[in-house]
Protein backbone atom coordinates (compact mmCIF):
# COMPACT_ATOMS: atom_id res chain seq x y z
CA UNK A 1 0.00 0.00 0.00
CA UNK A 2 2.63 2.46 0.39
CA UNK A 3 4.61 1.56 -3.00
CA UNK A 4 5.66 4.82 -4.27
CA UNK A 5 5.09 6.97 -1.20
CA UNK A 6 8.34 8.82 0.31
CA UNK A 7 8.47 9.38 3.74
CA UNK A 8 9.88 8.08 7.26
CA UNK A 9 7.40 4.80 8.87
CA UNK A 10 7.68 3.80 12.38
CA UNK A 11 5.67 0.95 13.89
CA UNK A 12 5.59 2.69 17.44
CA UNK A 13 5.01 -0.42 20.27
CA UNK A 14 3.92 1.15 23.24
CA UNK A 15 4.76 -1.58 25.88
CA UNK A 16 4.15 -1.15 29.66
CA UNK A 17 6.70 -2.27 32.34
CA UNK A 18 6.46 -2.00 36.18
CA UNK A 19 9.63 -1.22 37.91
CA UNK A 20 9.79 -2.32 41.41
CA UNK A 21 12.36 -1.59 44.15
CA UNK A 22 12.35 -5.02 45.09
CA UNK A 23 13.46 -6.58 41.77
CA UNK A 24 17.40 -7.27 40.91
CA UNK A 25 18.16 -4.98 37.41
CA UNK A 26 18.38 -8.54 36.32
CA UNK A 27 14.82 -9.71 37.05
CA UNK A 28 13.26 -6.12 36.01
CA UNK A 29 14.99 -6.82 32.47
CA UNK A 30 13.46 -10.57 32.36
CA UNK A 31 9.93 -9.01 32.93
CA UNK A 32 11.21 -6.15 30.01
CA UNK A 33 11.91 -9.22 27.78
CA UNK A 34 8.89 -11.14 28.50
CA UNK A 35 6.17 -8.38 28.15
CA UNK A 36 8.30 -7.00 25.21
CA UNK A 37 8.23 -10.65 23.33
CA UNK A 38 4.60 -10.94 24.58
CA UNK A 39 3.83 -7.71 22.63
CA UNK A 40 4.51 -8.35 19.18
CA UNK A 41 1.34 -10.37 19.03
CA UNK A 42 -0.23 -6.59 18.83
CA UNK A 43 2.06 -4.68 16.60
CA UNK A 44 -0.20 -4.34 14.28
CA UNK A 45 -2.41 -2.53 15.73
CA UNK A 46 -1.99 0.97 14.73
CA UNK A 47 -0.25 3.56 17.39
CA UNK A 48 -2.75 6.36 16.71
CA UNK A 49 -5.87 3.80 16.60
CA UNK A 50 -4.63 2.60 20.21
CA UNK A 51 -4.23 6.80 21.20
CA UNK A 52 -7.89 7.47 19.88
CA UNK A 53 -9.47 4.68 21.08
CA UNK A 54 -8.22 5.46 24.86
CA UNK A 55 -9.75 8.95 24.39
CA UNK A 56 -6.31 10.84 25.92
CA UNK A 57 -6.62 14.34 26.52
CA UNK A 58 -3.61 15.62 24.23
CA UNK A 59 -0.53 17.13 25.78
CA UNK A 60 1.95 19.00 22.72
CA UNK A 61 4.58 18.81 25.62
CA UNK A 62 4.78 15.06 26.24
CA UNK A 63 3.81 11.90 24.09
CA UNK A 64 0.76 10.51 25.17
CA UNK A 65 1.60 6.78 25.80
CA UNK A 66 5.22 6.61 26.84
CA UNK A 67 8.00 8.96 28.36
CA UNK A 68 10.61 6.34 27.39
CA UNK A 69 11.92 5.44 23.65
CA UNK A 70 14.42 2.27 22.90
CA UNK A 71 14.97 1.85 19.54
CA UNK A 72 17.44 -1.06 17.88
CA UNK A 73 18.76 0.18 14.45
CA UNK A 74 20.04 -3.12 13.01
CA UNK A 75 20.85 -2.02 9.43
CA UNK A 76 23.86 -0.63 7.79
CA UNK A 77 24.24 2.82 7.61
CA UNK A 78 26.20 3.32 3.88
CA UNK A 79 25.86 5.10 0.77
CA UNK A 80 24.04 3.21 -1.91
CA UNK A 81 22.82 4.61 -5.19
CA UNK A 82 19.19 5.03 -7.05
CA UNK A 83 19.14 5.48 -10.47
CA UNK A 84 20.59 8.89 -11.23
CA UNK A 85 20.52 9.73 -7.13
CA UNK A 86 23.06 9.20 -4.71
CA UNK A 87 22.11 8.57 -1.20
CA UNK A 88 24.64 9.09 1.76
CA UNK A 89 23.96 8.57 5.61
CA UNK A 90 24.19 11.99 6.78
CA UNK A 91 24.61 12.77 11.23
CA UNK A 92 22.02 15.23 12.62
CA UNK A 93 23.53 15.27 15.47
CA UNK A 94 20.38 16.89 17.13
CA UNK A 95 20.71 17.14 20.56
CA UNK A 96 17.02 17.90 21.77
CA UNK A 97 15.26 14.98 23.47
CA UNK A 98 11.87 14.15 22.37
CA UNK A 99 11.51 11.94 25.48
CA UNK A 100 12.39 11.59 29.32
CA UNK A 101 14.71 9.03 28.31
CA UNK A 102 15.82 7.42 24.24
CA UNK A 103 18.29 4.68 24.17
CA UNK A 104 19.05 3.92 20.43
CA UNK A 105 21.47 1.02 19.87
CA UNK A 106 23.10 0.39 16.74
CA UNK A 107 24.38 -2.77 15.11
CA UNK A 108 27.68 -2.38 13.91
CA UNK A 109 30.78 -4.87 13.19
CA UNK A 110 32.35 -3.71 16.34
CA UNK A 111 29.23 -4.59 18.31
CA UNK A 112 26.61 -2.87 19.93
CA UNK A 113 26.97 1.33 20.12
CA UNK A 114 24.31 2.81 22.95
CA UNK A 115 23.54 6.46 22.65
CA UNK A 116 21.59 7.54 25.41
CA UNK A 117 19.40 11.60 25.27
CA UNK A 118 17.62 12.67 28.23
CA UNK A 119 15.46 15.68 29.13
CA UNK A 120 17.46 17.35 31.81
Amino acid sequence: DLEGIVGMFVNTLAIRNYPKGDLSFKDFLENVKETSLGSFSNQDYQYEDLVDKLDIVRDTSRNPLFDVMFSYQNFEKSNFELSDLEVMFYDTGYSVSKFDLTLDVLESDDGLLLNYVYAT
